[in-house]
């Protein structure tokens, strides 16, 4: 059997200060990883996507509002029609859910599907009923792009 010697060297334990330099290092992750994630898409179930004013109590823009902020959006702002320049490469929950409140508000909406920037033949085409939606009276309005727009 093997004894132990009383000379044994003891192993101190961890050093207070790499414990702290660990947990430095945990948090920085962990910021890094929630400011990505809501930057991908999580402040838009909390904010409309670059929601803006344009003039106020008549014209506001924005890129899609989720399903989740669109009622309270139009509501808030007095919304009283839509301008959808883009209705493709969106969520399909966040556009019916604008298309069914726009109903049950009895809002009116307007779809014109540009595509890039907005020029060309396309915009030709539907640059005319665009015109006559955007001036024709209505007190607020908000105008918006698909997913990616602005």
């Amino acid at each position: 059997m093997a004894s132990i010697s009383s000379n044994a060297i003891p192993v101190p334990p961890a050093a207070p200060s790499r414990r702290i330099w660990w947990g430095f290092g945990v948090l920085i992750l962990l910021a890094i990883a929630a400011s990505i994630i809501w930057h991908n898409g999580l402040k838009n179930q909390f904010f409309p996507k670059n929601f803006g004013i344009v003039e106020p109590g008549k014209i506001y823009r924005s890129g899609q509002i989720s399903a989740r902020l669109i009622e309270p959006t139009l509501q808030r702002y007095n919304i009283q029609s839509i301008v959808a320049l883009a209705d493709t490469g969106m969520k399909p929950a966040d556009r019916e859910a604008e298309e069914q409140t726009a109903a049950n508000l009895k809002i009116q909406r307007a779809v014109f599907p540009l595509s890039g920037d907005g020029t060309g033949r396309r915009f030709e085409r539907h640059s005319v009923p665009y015109a006559r939606t955007a001036n024709a009276g209505i007190r607020c309005q908000l105008r918006r792009c698909g997913e990616h727009g602005g």
